[in-house]
Parts: structure tokens; C-alpha cells; sequence
């Protein structure tokens, strides 16, 4: 039975609602100072999930269940858009982040294929290939050379390579 997921519109009003929860427990302790801390809360998660749509998305839906609810502060009116300025700016870097993840991962899978990649060509040539470092140290030697060469990977380690070099070269 194949799984469903939730798609993120609807996990995004889920997550105000939540807020939405909270801030009424809360409401005997709070009153009306802090009227959307709890949907910035929620906002934030949201869009750490689902990035910057999503976390408008719940941005908007806790306002608006705010508004329904009476949970403003009427002596403050300009909090609604201090929400709505902190609300785009977290989920907009929350939408950044999840871009650098993904790229991030992109170029590791990348660079994972290029080795693989790499290696058979490093494999399959009839040459010795080998790479060391700038300091003369093994950092890889392919089968092919080992065979050329009669040496093993231990005794191409560290710069024992080199032994398989002619004395002028």
C-alpha cells in the first residue's frame, strides 16, 4: 500500500494551526503582548521543511487565524507587519539554506561520479597511472602499473612508487 504524502500547502496551514494552538494555551500568561511569536515559530519550521513558499504560506494562515481569533494587540498595530517583514526574512533564509544543502549534494554526487568515472579509465588502460601528492607521497596507484611494475599497493605507499622510476628520470 503505496504511502501518501502530505503535500506542503497543507502541512504549511497544519503548522499555523499549531501555532495557532499554542498561542491560545498560552494566552492566559501572554495576553496580547507577543501576539505572533508562535506563528514565527511555525513559520520558521515550516519553511525549514518546505522552504520559502511554505513558510509563507504559514505566515499568512497565522495572520489570518490571528485576525479570526482576536489575538492582536490593538494598541500595537504595526506588529502585523513586523510579523510579515520577519517572516519573509526567515524563510527566505531558510530557502537559501535548503538551496546550498541541495547544491551541495548535487556536487558531492558529482564529484562521486566523476571518481567512479575516473577510476575505470584508471583501470583499464594498459599504463601505470599513479598520483602522489606534492610531497612525493602515494595517493593512488592503479592496477595497471602494479603489474608493469611487479609492486604491491603496500610497497607503492608513501614514495615507493618512485622505485619503479628510471634512476634519470
Amino acid at each position: 500500500m503505496p504511502t501518501r504524502r502530505l503535500p506542503w500547502w497543507a502541512a504549511a496551514v497544519l503548522l499555523a494551526a499549531v501555532g495557532l494552538l499554542a498561542r491560545i494555551a498560552l494566552f492566559p500568561v501572554l495576553g496580547n503582548r507577543g501576539p505572533y511569536i508562535f506563528f514565527l515559530l511555525a513559520t520558521l519550521c515550516s519553511a525549514a521543511i518546505g522552504g520559502f513558499r511554505s513558510g509563507i504560506i504559514t505566515a499568512i494562515s497565522g495572520a489570518l487565524l490571528s485576525r479570526i481569533f482576536h489575538l492582536m494587540d490593538p494598541a500595537d498595530p504595526t506588529a502585523i507587519l513586523r510579523f510579515f517583514v520577519s517572516a519573509l526574512v526567515v524563510s527566505y533564509v531558510c530557502e537559501l539554506l535548503i538551496s546550498a544543502r541541495d547544491r551541495a549534494r548535487n556536487a558531492e554526487e558529482r564529484l562521486r561520479e566523476s571518481e567512479l568515472i575516473y577510476r575505470a579509465v584508471g583501470e583499464s588502460i594498459p599504463f601505470g597511472i599513479w598520483i602522489c601528492e606534492a610531497d612525493g607521497r602515494n595517493r593512488y596507484v592503479c592496477e595497471s602499473l602494479l603489474k608493469l611494475t611487479g609492486m604491491t599497493q603496500q610497497e607503492c605507499a608513501g614514495s615507493g612508487w618512485s622505485r619503479a622510476l628510471h634512476p634519470d628520470d
